[in-house]
């Protein structure tokens, strides 16, 4: 609703089966659906990917992601998840652990 009121939307999937992701793409069983879907996958940013400096404790600033435009849909984006993401929980929870206590 809000893309369709002409504001900028960003999707996030951030569960580890991605489902968000195969619906936003339309994921379909053909071959050509397939094939274009494992093209975003390799070519585009994903969750994982970009937040990896953070999780892994690495010296670099976290830059700008490139999110894929939804197909029908102006101002609506969305940042693929990764199915690898779920290895991140656990870090996750033992911030989220430490930062409370704090």
């Amino acid at each position: 609703m809000l893309a369709a009121k002409a504001k900028r939307v960003i999707l996030v999937d951030t569960y580890p089966q991605c489902n968000l992701t195969g619906m936003a793409l339309k994921k379909e069983e053909s071959e050509d659906d397939k094939a274009r879907i494992e093209t975003i996958y390799n070519t585009h940013s994903n969750i994982k990917t970009d937040l990896a400096s953070a999780f892994e404790s690495q010296p670099r600033a976290i830059e700008a992601v490139d999110c894929i435009s939804i197909e029908g849909q102006e101002g609506l984006f969305l940042l693929p998840g990764y199915v690898g993401f779920g290895e991140y929980e656990v870090t996750l929870g033992i911030a989220q652990e430490l930062s409370g206590s704090i």
